[in-house]
């Protein structure tokens, strides 16, 4: 079995003679940056966007996006692999990579099965080592949730991380969010979770919450 040192080494590779920079980046990663916007694509998503877009000129910020030759061979090594917290707790499976359309490198890992009940993305911020078989993350990202900052799908901070509910079926299947503006705590359904960092980014607005008037701790 290769050492972990050369197990991560395909990272610092360049993809091919387009791609010259480290795959996975968090030199430069800001958490309250990170949603699903025009910056960042999905793998599996620009191939379908190339093969219905191939032959056609298409430039962003100077760049030709169709003449760069993103594999998705390159980075589904990182896929298919089990992600566990510091504490060996199986989070779930990588199955895709998100990345800056500016930069090309990888900004988020999304992860399915395990502690989430839905298919939810993991900012470069908490991904600690990847090996040959495993991904682990720096920290307990069950610990690490309470205190967390909350924004919403407009990137406002709306609030913090009370706390969590995990039943019997040991997926988290809520989070409780005090919410500023109302200076309540209401519990939100994980599937209204998009992405956790050092941040937790919502793909709802803080209007959503108080229209669809999510249980609140004292109902």
């Amino acid at each position: 079995m290769r050492s972990d040192s050369e197990s991560l080494s395909f990272l610092s590779m360049p993809a091919n003679l387009y791609l010259c920079q480290p795959i996975l980046d968090t030199s430069d990663f800001h958490s309250k940056n990170f949603s699903f916007s025009s910056q960042l694509i999905s793998t599996s998503t620009y191939q379908i966007y190339k093969r219905y877009k191939r032959g056609e000129a298409l430039k962003r910020d100077g760049r030709e996006l169709l003449g760069i030759r993103l594999k998705r061979h390159y980075y589904s090594r990182l896929f298919g692999k089990d992600v566990l917290d510091v504490n060996g707790r199986l989070i779930g499976k990588s199955v895709d990579a998100f990345i800056d359309i500016k930069t090309f490198r990888m900004k988020g890992l999304m992860v399915e099965g395990g502690l989430f009940p839905k298919r939810i993305v993991l900012g470069n911020g908490i991904i600690g080592k990847i090996a040959d078989e495993f991904i682990t993350l720096n920290e307990p990202l069950i610990q690490k949730l309470p205190g967390m900052k909350v924004f919403d799908s407009k990137e406002k901070e709306i609030g913090t991380v009370t706390g969590y509910c995990i039943p019997y079926t040991k997926t988290l299947e809520m989070v409780h969010i005090n919410l500023y503006s109302q200076n309540k705590e209401y519990h939100i359904p994980i599937r209204c979770v998009e992405s956790i960092d050092e941040i937790m980014t919502l793909c709802i607005t803080e209007e959503d919450i108080i229209k669809e008037n999510y249980p609140k701790a004292e109902d």
